[in-house]
């Protein structure tokens, strides 16, 4: 009981912050589920998206992947450990962070994944790794695009003291095919790109990166949910 009100008092407390700081779209968030198991996806651009996505996410319990340095930070580990944080060390096959992640969706749970591993702070869109593919392919669930734009003006909105337009846009879910193909590191790469450009639809042309408009894929391993 003391923690599920620790939980809701920081939450919205931080909510309030952000709200100041930020001028929130969060119109699209009602086209999320409420409950999983499923797979959101997201771009990622900087701390300010972690906080926001998990406030106005409310009231969905949603589980995230973050990396393991997070938790030398005491108010980040503090964060990490009321917002149902998952450590994984970036880099390598962590199959432990896999397995807990696994749980989540055993247990009809919300997992959110950045498929790019590191922030871009610019808000161009970064390769993609195969984490993600991997755990949507062996638990069979659903990925549902949840991407953001404004952040990456937030530092400099807030040196001349102004509120960031910050908005939240949701693409079509999607469950991922092998088609009966191995799972090999060509199958992966494929299927990376493919995921990411459901991101990358939901970019303005500028922010695309890697995924701009000629390198977009949507071959038949992907399927509407």
């Amino acid at each position: 009981m003391i923690k599920r009100f620790i939980h809701f008092t920081v939450t919205g407390f931080i909510y309030i912050v952000l709200s100041i700081l930020c001028k929130v779209d969060k119109s699209e968030i009602s086209r999320l589920p409420e409950k999983g198991p499923c797979l959101f996806v997201t771009n990622h651009v900087n701390f300010l998206e972690v906080p926001l996505i998990y406030t106005c996410m409310q009231p969905r319990i949603v589980h995230s992947l973050i990396k393991t340095e997070t938790w030398k930070n005491p108010f980040l580990r503090f964060l990490a450990g009321i917002w149902h944080a998952i450590p994984i060390k970036r880099g390598t096959a962590d199959f432990s962070a896999f397995s807990a992640a696994e749980q989540v969706f055993k247990n009809e749970g919300i997992l959110i994944m950045a498929p790019e591993g590191t922030r871009s702070k610019t808000g161009i869109l970064q390769r993609g790794h195969a984490g993600a593919v991997l755990l949507a392919v062996h638990n069979n669930v659903p990925i549902y695009p949840l991407v953001h734009t404004g952040g990456e003006k937030f530092y400099t909105n807030l040196k001349k003291f102004r509120r960031t337009a910050f908005k939240f846009h949701v693409g079509k879910p999607f469950y991922i095919e092998t088609n009966g193909e191995k799972l090999d590191s060509a199958l992966r790469q494929k299927l990376t790109t493919q995921l990411m450009s459901r991101i990358a639809v939901l970019l303005p042309e500028e922010q695309r990166g890697h995924y701009a408009l000629e390198n977009l894929d949507f071959t038949p391993n992907l399927r509407d949910a």
